[in-house]
């Protein structure tokens, strides 16, 4: 920032002013929720048959009093916080006659029994199907207790059969039809997390564009028709509900898939809708823009739902890049010719505290660490590893040959041969026993390594080895993480491998359902095991896997969101061993660059749910994209390769600050209800228009050309 036309940081104006601006804000913003509150709502606490900790019944009241002022309200609290016990009491609290559970599907039956444990004789009931619908709506409300129907969401959002819907783009190249499928919406070529190109044969269920996130499937006229129990709910029970309680909400923030259209339809239907989140924000703005539409009626009268680019253009941060095509052309070739230049504009990282107000206004933030528990330490290590001699040779061969073809993929807008450099260069050192292809856009092999013998032990594979040995002395069952469990898939050898070892081995299969998977690894555990093995999305949301204490990170994940959720899957509540995660990876490859971006972006996220560490706002700028950053560190000779040991370290230091002093609640006599009523109609406050806010870098993509050259 800048003072009587000086440069000063700005950690230095926070750190020089803090008192002053803390006194400010706290005489501008004056609390809604307070002791007196929590005290009135002591008569429907005590009853409950497990009593809530100090902290969740003050978020629990906190939450049920936002209802006197608003119709929608956000729980943002950490994994293992005790979400769903808050909202089963923010239920009660309101006096909710009937309360409808959406959640996913493996949590359904989780919910009951928490629900069954707070409440003694609540009635709560598993919906999956019309029948069970109807006849939940039969049930006369009768006890203390609001009446539960829990509904997941693969079952809300079901609906008629589907094809689908990506478009067949034919060209013609050296007298041969090549075709290609494209987005319905964007046009663009649709691919799979590893780079290559989706057939209609290869197009999986929940597969959607990796540029719009719109879906790839359609509705099928001639298929069988299943009713959506959402649309159901919406047309033969419009008014059955009272609240909504939404788990994992964050799963909801598309704009138009199935399930967040399930979530817009039930909650219309419901007098008041609450969401559930452990991970509210990936760091971007338009994380929170579908959301907060759907619960805000402040932001749904300001914004239309297609306008993702305006609320960027308030709230958020663009990047524009500039791609002189024919320079690099001159600079690759020798031949000069006319000028072209193309920009881009895309949306990166960052949140403008313009947003905040209408945030936290109607939600609570909630951490573990507020729980004043005596909870075991919680550790996150960066385990380096380095390559062998014919690892390193192989690498730098491909990284060479990296920094010729990226060139030429991006001056041909060939971005199937980008991505698959970049994934190769994050996935070859793990698998080098299978080699390494990569091919451009039409099928033509651009570079190709043999492959390694497969009897031979990988240097991350034999720390793999030693870290499971050493944890299983120690009495410690490990989980591992594996990204690739497809084309690139390395969790059979790692299997093997520890299974020469004298471990005990499991993989968790994909075609395990999401509601038997806690069954299946409960299962395997008591037959015995020393290690599972399982992709972090399988297990990222709501299973509680405290027989784990250790998690190690195979591969690197992209998705914030994941990293957070399946790195918390053992530190639980019920946990009495410290929790330590390792984040394997290649020192001086692209892995180490790629983990210090992901840490950074959940230091970003972490700023939204105010969870601001000491390098909070000096770190809540994060970087470009990941693509984009390690493109430029790949193409540039000169670059210093992030620390990811560092940025973890940083990381840290935000998960382990002060808990702060439970607050009791003051001895006041018993008062009647506040949350009986419907709250009256808000004055809807103005929006702000400040000035768009863009990135002040502006990547010449001429400049990465030099870099190669």
């Amino acid at each position: 920032m800048s003072l009587a036309g000086h440069e000063w940081p700005i950690q230095n104006f926070l750190e020089q002013f803090s008192d002053s601006l803390c006194t400010t804000t706290a005489d501008q913003l004056t609390p809604r929720y307070n002791a007196e509150i929590l005290a009135r709502a002591q008569p429907t606490l005590q009853r409950f048959k497990r009593p809530l900790l100090p902290a969740q019944a003050n978020i629990a009241a906190a939450l049920a009093h936002a209802f006197t002022f608003a119709p929608n309200a956000i729980c943002a609290a950490e994994m293992s916080t005790g979400k769903s016990c808050m909202g089963g009491a923010v239920s009660a609290l309101v006096k909710s006659t009937r309360t409808l559970i959406l959640c996913p599907p493996h949590l359904v039956g989780k919910w009951k029994i928490e629900l069954q444990t707070l409440m003694p004789g609540v009635t709560a009931c598993i919906l999956r199907s019309i029948t069970d619908i109807n006849d939940f709506a039969k049930i006369q409300p009768s006890g203390p207790w609001p009446l539960f129907g829990i509904l997941s969401r693969e079952k809300a959002k079901l609906g008629y059969a589907k094809r689908v819907a990506m478009v067949p783009k034919i060209r013609r190249k050296h007298d041969e039809d090549y075709v290609t499928y494209v987005c319905p919406q964007c046009h663009t070529p649709v691919r799979n997390e590893d780079g290559l190109p989706l057939t209609p044969r290869t197009l999986k269920a929940d597969d959607r564009c990796r540029s719009c996130d719109s879906v790839l499937w359609t509705f099928d006229p001639d298929g069988p028709r299943r009713i959506a129990l959402a649309d159901f709910i919406g047309d033969q029970h419009p008014t059955l509900f009272d609240l909504l309680i939404a788990d994992e909400s964050q799963e909801n923030k598309a704009r138009a898939s199935a399930q967040a259209l399930a979530f817009a339809l039930l909650l219309s239907k419901c007098r008041r809708g609450l969401a559930l989140t452990g991970t509210l924000s990936s760091g971007k703005a338009t994380s929170l823009f579908h959301l907060l539409w759907r619960m805000n009626p402040a932001i749904r009268s300001s914004f239309k739902i297609s306008d993702e680019a305006r609320w960027v253009d308030l709230f958020g941060t663009w990047e524009t890049r500039t791609t002189d095509v024919d320079t690099q052309r001159v600079l690759m070739t020798g031949k000069e010719s006319k000028r072209r230049v193309h920009v881009t504009v895309r949306e990166r990282p960052g949140i403008s505290p313009h947003l905040i107000p209408y945030l936290i206004g109607n939600t609570a933030f909630f951490q573990l660490r507020d729980l004043g528990m005596s909870l075991p330490p919680y550790h996150e290590h960066v385990g380096e590893c380095l390559m062998s001699p014919e690892l390193v040779a192989n690498y730098q061969r491909l990284k060479d040959a990296a920094k010729n073809l990226i060139p030429k993929g991006r001056s041909r807008r060939d971005g199937h041969l980008v991505s698959s450099i970049i994934q190769a260069l994050l996935a070859y050192p793990d698998r080098a026993w299978r080699g390494e292809e990569i091919t451009d856009k039409d099928g033509v092999v651009r570079f190709q390594l043999d492959p390694l013998p497969e009897e031979i032990l990988l240097p991350k594979e034999q720390d793999l080895v030693s870290r499971v040995l050493e944890q299983r002395n120690r009495g410690r069952r490990v989980l591992v993480y594996c990204t690739h469990t497809q084309t690139k898939d390395i969790t059979k050898r790692l299997a093997s491998i520890l299974s020469k070892a004298g471990l005990r081995v499991a993989i968790l299969p994909s075609s395990v359902k999401p509601e038997h998977r806690m069954e299946w690894i409960d299962k395997q555990t008591h037959q015995g095991l020393d290690a599972l093995i399982a992709n972090p999305k399988s297990v990222a949301t709501g299973l509680d896997l405290v027989d784990f204490p250790t998690i190690i990170w195979m591969e690197t994940e992209y998705s914030t969101y994941v990293v957070r959720q399946a790195s918390r899957r053992s530190y639980r509540i019920p946990q009495k061993l410290p929790v330590e995660v390792y984040f394997l990876l290649y020192k001086g490859t692209v892995q180490e660059h790629a983990w210090a971006l992901v840490a950074a972006g959940i230091n970003s996220s972490l700023q939204t749910e105010g969870d601001v560490g000491a390098e909070g706002l000096n770190e809540y700028q994060q970087p470009d994209d990941m693509m984009t950053q390690l493109i430029s560190q790949v193409l540039d000779s000169h670059s210093t390769i992030l620390s990811a040991e560092t940025m973890f370290a940083k990381l840290a230091t935000t998960y382990q600050q002060q808990a702060p002093e439970p607050i009791e609640a003051p001895e006041l006599p018993p008062t009647a209800e506040l949350y009986d009523h419907v709250p009256e109609p808000i004055p809807i406050p103005t929006l702000p228009t400040p000035s768009p806010r863009k990135s002040k870098s502006t990547m010449d993509e001429t400049q990465l050309t030099l870099f190669a050259a």
